[in-house]
């Protein structure tokens, strides 16, 4: 008959576990704690530590004497700055509940627009019309040469009689056509100095306009220069205003401030950390063990059995082949009783 596999091994209490692995840890975080806490001593002061009770510290700040004394007298100055200042902000508390009215120049607003002043024609303003000083001037020339041209046609008509030259002859003719030729220059330049005087007065005309526009220009620069010193004496007004109403706020801004307390510079202590047990895996590495073990002992008994069964196997095969040809024949093996 062949042996009994082993029974498995029971599984570790899952419960029984945690709370073990639970109280390692607490363990490790009040030892990490107790570490951790370390008493500093600087030259501005200390910090220590003393326990309350179970897990609970207290961290106390201790200024040296000399910063104790600077302590003291920084609050009992900050007490002065405070009166001080609740008594200047009182001053003033009328003056802030007022809205603010600013009491300096007007500011300046669109510069005066000229360009309606400005020419953009000639200017014959005291010159007179051109084309009427043309006229003038051609009439005045003409009223001069007329005259003197009939007395020289009047003479070259009888110049021409004298030497015997009839009206409508050849020569005739020719003297007349010369003097109209003359005549025609005489006229045509009385025309062209008329033309002059024409341009002369335009000319005049064209530059006292351009007077006139720079005048014009030199006056929009004074008006924008009086524009722009008339805004910056604004501007300076209102800060000189702003600042008055200003500086009761700021000098008890600066009562309200003084010089802090120089507290003890302490030092980053290094952190220790301490690891609690892994209980949870020991326990289930030992369980596994415990299997492992267990599977190896019921492989090695099954192989046992097996060749176990296969040793019977093979006796009674013999044992029913010897009984077999023990009856067969008279060769065969016979077993007896004998001495």
């Amino acid at each position: 008959m062949g042996k009994r596999s082993p029974a498995p091994p029971p599984p570790p209490d899952p419960v029984a576990t945690a709370r073990a692995q639970s109280e390692f840890n607490v363990e490790a975080a009040r030892t990490n704690a107790s570490l951790n806490r370390l008493n500093q001593v600087t030259p501005q002061g200390t910090l220590t530590y003393s326990p309350n009770g179970p897990d609970s510290f207290t961290a106390t700040v201790e200024l040296s004497p000399e910063q104790r004394r600077l302590y003291d007298l920084s609050t009992q100055a900050q007490t002065t700055y405070g009166e001080a200042a609740n008594a200047q902000l009182g001053q003033v508390r009328d003056r802030l509940s007022t809205p603010f009215e600013f009491g300096g120049p007007a500011l300046t607003g669109q510069v005066q627009d000229r360009t309606g002043q400005l020419r953009m024609a000639p200017d014959f303003t005291g010159i007179g019309d051109p084309n009427q000083g043309r006229d003038a001037v051609q009439a005045a020339l003409m009223s001069r040469i007329n005259p003197d041209l009939e007395r020289e046609r009047a003479a070259l008509e009888s110049r021409l009689a004298n030497q015997g030259i009839t009206m409508g002859s050849e020569a005739w003719n020719t003297g007349m056509q010369d003097f109209s030729r003359m005549a025609n220059d005489a006229r045509f330049g009385a025309i062209l100095n008329a033309g002059q005087e024409q341009s002369r007065m335009f000319g005049l005309g064209l530059q006292q306009a351009g007077f006139n526009n720079q005048a014009v220009g030199q006056a929009s620069g004074l008006d924008l220069g009086r524009a722009q010193f008339g805004n910056a004496a604004r501007q300076q007004s209102l800060a000189e205003q702003l600042a008055l109403r200003l500086q009761p706020i700021n000098e008890a801004a600066a009562l309200l401030s003084g010089q802090q307390v120089q507290m003890p510079q302490l030092q980053n202590v290094p952190q220790v950390m301490v690891q609690a047990p892994d209980y949870q895996g020991a326990v289930g590495q030992n369980y596994a063990g415990q299997v492992a073990a267990n599977n190896a002992r019921t492989q090695q008994i099954g192989a046992q059995n097996a060749a176990f069964a296969n040793l019977l196997g093979q006796v009674g095969g013999a044992a029913t082949s010897y009984f077999t040809g023990g009856m067969g024949g008279s060769g065969g093996l016979r077993f007896g009783m004998g001495r």
